[in-house]
């Protein structure tokens, strides 16, 4: 095949010597995948980890991004492996302490990220994981910062990101 087929495409099978039509549709893989991004300015208060505020999800196949809640449902028909990526970028002058990225599954933490000492404008830190997941399972990035001050993390729809995608079974 040179393109995807439509979902009214049909294959053709044998089951036992009985050809059989099936629609594209009824055998595809499942295709889920968000990304997120801060539309507003974030406080990060010293010495405390935070659920980083991604309001805005686009695209957003297959609704498993929550912008109120800031939480990553997998949804059904999701299981398997899954490819997870966040990146939060300081936007405070400071020269002291650092940055850790979490990714919390289920209420725990799933990996961590640090970015070591903080500089000034646009120190970043990045966070990416490779894991089996099923469905109903949730997920959270949080930030905590020791910058002896509070963090303001940089908004835009290129900065400071998360996002996830299926990319085959476990």
């Amino acid at each position: 095949l040179a393109a995807i087929p439509a979902d009214t495409d049909e294959f053709i099978i044998s089951d036992a010597g009985v050809l059989k039509r099936v629609d594209y549709s009824l055998i595809k893989p499942p295709v889920f995948y968000y990304r997120a991004y801060q539309s507003s300015q974030q406080t990060i208060s010293n010495s405390t980890t935070t659920v980083v505020s991604f309001d805005v999800a686009s695209p957003n196949v297959g609704s498993m991004w929550d912008t109120s809640t800031n939480t990553l449902t997998i949804p059904t028909g999701g299981d398997g492996k899954w490819f997870f990526y966040a990146r939060v970028i300081n936007e405070t002058d400071t020269s002291t302490g650092g940055m850790a990225l979490y990714l919390y599954g289920d209420g725990a933490i799933w990996n961590v990220s640090l970015s070591g000492l903080m500089g000034a404008y646009d120190t970043s830190v990045t966070l990416s994981n490779i894991s089996d997941c099923t469905a109903g399972q949730t997920f959270q990035w949080k930030l905590r910062q020791d910058s002896g001050g509070d963090l303001k993390i940089y908004n835009h729809s290129t900065s400071t990101i998360c996002l996830a995608t299926r990319i085959g079974d476990a």
